[in-house]
């Protein structure tokens, strides 16, 4: 996705919020319109997003084999991100939510529901 997508993209959530769909983002605190790009290698914060993003693709994503591979976000799980103890929404955000309960209908994707 590129920067002019990314900042589009963010427009239309925002404007979803504004009319009144269930959208948990606090505008205020996202510059959308100061948004900055970085290329990979500049910044420690951007390596450690790309690790994450990395791991939970693998997760969910099935190999040519139908296979997942669940450990490296289940190894991350202790410092992910959870609003009273809840995981799954906050610091593990599935959209849109529809996609969730097909989701958990994959075989390799059992694990899902108890994730925690």
């Amino acid at each position: 996705m590129s920067y002019d997508e990314m900042r589009d993209y963010l427009r239309l959530l925002n404007r979803q919020q504004q009319a009144g769909q269930d959208i948990r983002i606090d505008f205020e605190k996202v510059p959308v319109e100061n948004l900055k790009t970085q290329t990979p290698g500049k910044s420690m914060g951007l390596q450690l997003a790309d690790a994450a993003a990395g791991a939970f693709f693998n997760a969910l994503e099935q190999d040519k084999f139908g296979n997942t591979e669940p450990r490296y976000i289940q190894t991350m799980s202790p410092v992910l991100y959870r609003e009273n103890k809840n995981l799954q929404g906050y610091g593990f955000k599935i959209v849109p939510r529809e996609a969730l309960l097909k989701l958990e209908q994959e075989k390799s994707l059992k694990w899902l529901s108890a994730f925690k």
